[in-house]
């Protein structure tokens, strides 16, 4: 078959690009696969034309963006658009373009979300064309051959136990740190005060963006005397990496998920992992009362098995 794979890869890394990368990978063991992830607007007004000279037997949307869906309306049987959390940002976000693109959507071949809880932003006439899909695939055999850590990171995992947090980006959502940087600091404070020693390492695949919240977390660091016990990866092309080692808790405080690419990986890679409850979680995870940093500072001592 010829399919085409719509969605953004990386750089820069996240767990909707990585998806995407993989899944592309997974599906050319069996069948011919383009990838289109060019999101400017002058590539996207030409979408339908390729399409249509493409002659594709099968299309996967990795985005909700609303000039994509439009461009596949007349392709609709072929298409199936993987919601890996975009369905709760649009529902909250613009409630009345949301229900647009929903009666949009009704009409392509499926919808794939990531998580079950995802389902129950939709409207009940689509939710019968709606499946539940894992968002996993192990990295692929060209991503380790390509990963590399740099000696200063290193440094940090070979000093012993350690936590890291990940970021394609940091952004805020309803004026909140979407991925808890934050809230990270805060847990190493506390962990610091009551002597529990360990290190932490901030993963964010595209640095460049909000650099000035980088350097305010930096300073607050600084300020509190722990810029020892922290190290950042800017542009960090592959935080797995770090899942390997022995000691790495992964720490997940989001305001709000999918069904993150990132704590399967960790998972896979024999990390554990202490994630916000803030959505339904893997039964493998541990989660914390979010946004009680307190809670969190416990289950870290449960992980770590360390007693009073």
């Amino acid at each position: 078959m010829k399919v085409l794979v719509v969605g953004k890869v990386p750089p820069p890394i996240g767990g909707v690009t990585v998806f995407t990368k993989r899944h592309a990978a997974e599906l050319a063991k069996s069948n011919e696969v383009d990838v289109f992830s060019d999101f400017r607007m002058s590539s996207l007004l030409k979408l339908p034309f390729i399409i249509k000279k493409g002659k594709y037997d099968s299309v996967y949307i990795h985005s909700y963006k609303f000039i994509i869906i439009l461009s596949f309306i007349f392709f609709a049987s072929r298409v199936s658009i993987v919601d890996h959390n975009q369905s709760s940002r649009n529902y909250h976000k613009s409630p009345n373009l949301w229900k647009v693109k929903c009666f949009l959507v009704h009409y392509f071949k499926e919808v794939l979300v990531v998580s079950d809880h995802l389902i129950n932003y939709y409207p009940e006439f689509i939710r019968s064309n709606i499946s539940v899909v894992s968002t996993f695939y192990p990295p692929t055999d060209d991503e380790v051959a390509e990963c590399s850590i740099p000696d200063d990171i290193l440094g940090y995992v070979n000093k012993g136990r350690f936590i890291v947090c990940t970021a394609w980006r940091l952004i805020f959502e309803e004026g909140k740190d979407l991925y808890g940087f934050d809230q990270a600091v805060e847990l190493l404070k506390k962990l610091e005060s009551r002597d529990v020693k360990i290190n932490m390492i901030f993963c964010i695949g595209d640095s460049g963006y909000n650099s000035e919240y980088i350097e305010e977390i930096e300073k607050e660091i600084s300020e509190v005397g722990l810029e020892d016990k922290v190290i950042f990866w800017r542009n960090c092309p592959a935080a797995w990496a770090l899942f390997r080692f022995k000691g790495c808790i992964y720490f997940r405080p989001t305001l709000t998920d999918g069904n993150s690419v990132s704590i399967h990986e960790a998972r896979y890679f024999g990390a554990k992992v202490l994630a916000s409850n803030t959505v339904p979680r893997p039964d493998f995870v541990k989660t914390y009362d979010y946004p009680s940093v307190e809670d969190a500072f416990i289950k870290i001592r449960d992980i770590l098995k360390l007693k009073g």
